[in-house]
C-alpha cells in the first residue's frame, strides 16, 4: 500500500496510481478509504477508458456498500454503453446476487428476477469470454443462490421478466442441464 501511497503522491495527475489504489482498498476492505479518494481519482479520469474505469470502481464502491442498486445501475448503463464489458458483467453477476439476498425473505419476486438477471449477465459473460477465469467462481455462486430457492421462476401471464429456465435438480440443488447449455457456459473441469 505504501508504494501506491506514493505513486500517487508524486504524481498526481496520473489516473493509474490513483486508480490501483482505491482498488486497493477496496479489496482489503478500507471502503471509506477508497470512498475519500474516489472523488479525486474522477477528476483525474480524463479519457474515455479512464472514465469507464472510474465508472467500474464507483460500482465496485456501491456494491462494497451493500448499496446494489446504485452499483446496479452503473454497471448496466457501461455495459449498455460497451464501456469495460467483461470486469462489469462479472461485478452485475455478484450485484445481482447481493439484491437476491437482500430480497430472498422479504421480496422474493424482487429476488427471482435478480437470480434470473444474474445468470443473464454470467451467459452474456461466457458468450463475450468463454475462457474468462472467474466463469466457474461466478456459476458456483449462482447454483449456490439456486439451490437456496429451488422454486422455479414461472412466466407471468404476459411473459414478463419472471420467465426462466432457473430450475434446479430435487436430488442435487445443481441446475438442470438444460440451464448451461440455454446460456452456453462452458463446463467446469470438476
Amino acid at each position: 500500500m505504501y508504494h501506491l501511497l506514493k505513486a500517487v503522491e508524486l504524481d498526481q495527475d496520473l489516473f493509474s496510481p490513483a486508480n490501483s489504489l482505491v482498488s486497493a482498498y477496496l479489496d482489503t476492505g478500507n471502503v471509506q478509504a477508497a470512498e475519500n479518494i474516489f472523488p479525486q481519482l474522477k477528476a483525474k479520469a480524463r479519457t474515455p477508458s479512464n472514465s469507464a474505469l472510474s465508472k467500474h470502481t464507483e460500482a465496485r464502491i456501491a456494491f462494497s456498500k451493500r448499496e446494489f442498486e446504485a452499483s446496479r445501475d452503473i454497471l448496466k448503463r457501461e455495459i449498455a454503453l460497451d464501456r469495460n464489458v467483461i470486469p462489469n458483467l462479472g461485478l452485475l453477476v455478484r450485484t445481482e446476487l447481493g439484491l437476491f439476498d437482500e430480497n430472498a425473505r422479504g421480496f422474493p419476486t424482487i429476488a427471482k428476477v435478480a437470480l434470473k438477471s444474474a445468470i443473464e449477465a454470467l451467459g452474456k459473460l461466457g458468450g463475450i469470454d468463454p475462457t474468462n477465469e472467474f466463469i466457474p467462481a461466478l456459476r458456483a455462486q449462482i447454483e449456490e443462490h439456486q439451490a437456496a430457492n429451488p422454486e422455479p421462476i414461472r412466466k407471468t401471464p404476459s411473459g414478463s421478466a419472471l420467465s426462466s429456465s432457473v430450475r434446479t435438480s430435487s436430488e442435487s440443488g445443481r441446475p438442470l442441464p438444460g440451464l448451461r447449455s440455454h446460456f452456453s457456459w462452458p463446463k467446469s473441469n470438476s
